[in-house]
Parts: structure tokens; C-alpha cells; sequence
């Protein structure tokens, strides 16, 4: 696949320690792989060039959060820019942040 975006929604009382958009790398193994990202008010959003068939991809980043709590997660969506039929999503979760 071609230029694909990943909109990853954060849960509540989170905020990106990155809140600068650019050209990031995944350091999942020798061969990482450039990305574009943008973080925004309540997502994510990563963009990749190509993916080949089989190939995977690990994408982290680092959050503050604001307060302890149960919360909820957003869906992360991945989607081939050109051709959005192509498209996955993942579930929403809870979480549990507990202050120490």
C-alpha cells in the first residue's frame, strides 16, 4: 500500500509530549521507516509512504497525562489515502491511571 495516514485518537486527559509535526523514524528494527507526524487536539495522525505486503510497522509515542482515572481510548483508523476502501480499525479500550 501507498500513502497511508493512521489517525490514532487519544484518550482523555492525555496530551503528546511531541507537539511539533515532522518527519519522525520507527525503531522497530534496522530498516525503520520515515513517517510524517502531526499531532492535533485530540488525535494523532501519521502518514507513511508504502508499505509492502507483509511488512510491519510499530508506531509509539510518548504522552503526559493530565490527571488519574478511568478513561476511555479512541479508535486508531489506517487508511490508504487513494483508495479509502482499503481500510482498518481498531477497538476502543478502558484504562485505568492510577497516581502515585
Amino acid at each position: 500500500m501507498e500513502y497511508i495516514q493512521v489517525k490514532a485518537m487519544r484518550p482523555a486527559c492525555t496530551q503528546p509530549v511531541n507537539t511539533h509535526a515532522g518527519m519522525r523514524y520507527d525503531s522497530t528494527g534496522p530498516l525503520s521507516k520515515p513517517m510524517y507526524a502531526a499531532p492535533g487536539n485530540t488525535q494523532d495522525n501519521f502518514y507513511i509512504y508504502r508499505l509492502n505486503r507483509g511488512e510491519t510497522m510499530t508506531i509509539q509515542y510518548d504522552l503526559n497525562v493530565e490527571k488519574a482515572g478511568t478513561f476511555q481510548t479512541g479508535t486508531t483508523t489506517v487508511e490508504c489515502m487513494y483508495a479509502p476502501e482499503f481500510r482498518a480499525h481498531t477497538q476502543s479500550r478502558k484504562i485505568n491511571i492510577r497516581q502515585q
